[in-house]
């Protein structure tokens, strides 16, 4: 009788550890499968906010071109105050496009 008993709870001390670590590396690979998810879903939400910004700095160059643009058109019609700031500046068209040149080292 107690050779059976032997056998028996040596057959089921195998299994609860294994039983154990099959659960525990389950838990693991859920929680790693919520953190990457969540990682996902904020790495998708920055791209967009990025992507706001750089539609609306698209925007404000488009803006700040023509604005730039039509300084120079008005002191090429012969506006004394526009023309001061083109020198004053040093604002000027280069291939179809407005550019400011860089103010010197004072």
């Amino acid at each position: 009788m107690s050779t059976e008993n032997n056998s028996s709870s040596c057959c089921n001390s195998g299994f609860i550890p294994l039983t154990l670590l099959a659960v525990s590396l389950l838990i693991v690979f859920i929680w790693q499968l919520s953190n990457i998810s969540s990682q996902r879903v904020a790495l998708q939400n920055l791209i967009q906010s990025q992507q706001q910004a750089v539609q609306q700095s698209r925007q404000v160059q488009a803006g700040l071109e023509k604005l730039v643009n039509d300084l120079l058109d008005l002191s090429q019609s012969g506006d004394e105050d526009a023309k001061a700031i083109v020198t004053k500046y040093g604002i000027a068209r280069q291939g179809g496009t407005a550019a400011v040149a860089p103010s010197p080292a004072k």
